[in-house]
C-alpha cells in the first residue's frame, strides 16, 4: 500500500510537471507568434514607406514633377544642406519649386538606391543614394512622420 501511494504521488508529480511544461511551451509559442506578427507588420510598414518614397519623391525628381513631391511632403517641409564654406542652406518647398524647371533638369540620368529605412512608431528616416549622370553620388535623408495614416516628409537633408 505504501509503495502504491508513493507511485501514485510520483505519477501525479510527473503529470503535473508535464502539464506545466506543455502550458509553458504554449506561452512561449504565443510569444513567438506575437514577435513574428510584429516583425511582419514592421516589414509591411517599411514596404509602405519605400513605395511612397519611390512613387512620389523619387518619381517626382526623375520626371521633374514637383506636384508629386509636394504630395508626399507636409507644407512646412524644408530642405537642409551645407555649402562648401560650412554655411547652412535652408530651402522651403516654395523656394525649391521655383527652381524646379521640368524643361531643364540638372541631370541626364538619375539612378537611386534606398539604402536604409529606419522607423519607430510614427517616425521614420529614409537614406537614399542618388547617382547622377552615372558618376556623381549624393545622399538624401528623408525624415518622415506618419500623419493620419500616411508617411509624410517633414524635412530633407541633402549631402
Amino acid at each position: 500500500m505504501k509503495n502504491l501511494l508513493i507511485t501514485s504521488v510520483l505519477t501525479n508529480i510527473l503529470i503535473i510537471s508535464l502539464m506545466a511544461n506543455v502550458s509553458l511551451y504554449a506561452l512561449d509559442t504565443s510569444a513567438l507568434h506575437k514577435n513574428y506578427a510584429s516583425a511582419i507588420e514592421n516589414v509591411d510598414e517599411a514596404d509602405i514607406i519605400k513605395k511612397a518614397v519611390e512613387q512620389f519623391y523619387i518619381q517626382g525628381l526623375q520626371e521633374r514633377n514637383f506636384t508629386l513631391i509636394r504630395e508626399i511632403c507636409i507644407n512646412e517641409a524644408k530642405l537642409y544642406g551645407v555649402r562648401s564654406d560650412s554655411s547652412i542652406v535652408i530651402t522651403t518647398l516654395d523656394q525649391w519649386s521655383k527652381n524646379f524647371d521640368p524643361d531643364n533638369p540638372p541631370f541626364k540620368t538619375l539612378e537611386y538606391k534606398i539604402e536604409k529605412i529606419d522607423f519607430a512608431g510614427t517616425a521614420a528616416q529614409v537614406k537614399i543614394l542618388f547617382i547622377i549622370n552615372g558618376n556623381n553620388k549624393i545622399y538624401d535623408f528623408l525624415n518622415k512622420l506618419k500623419i493620419d495614416g500616411s508617411w509624410r516628409i517633414v524635412n530633407i537633408i541633402d549631402y
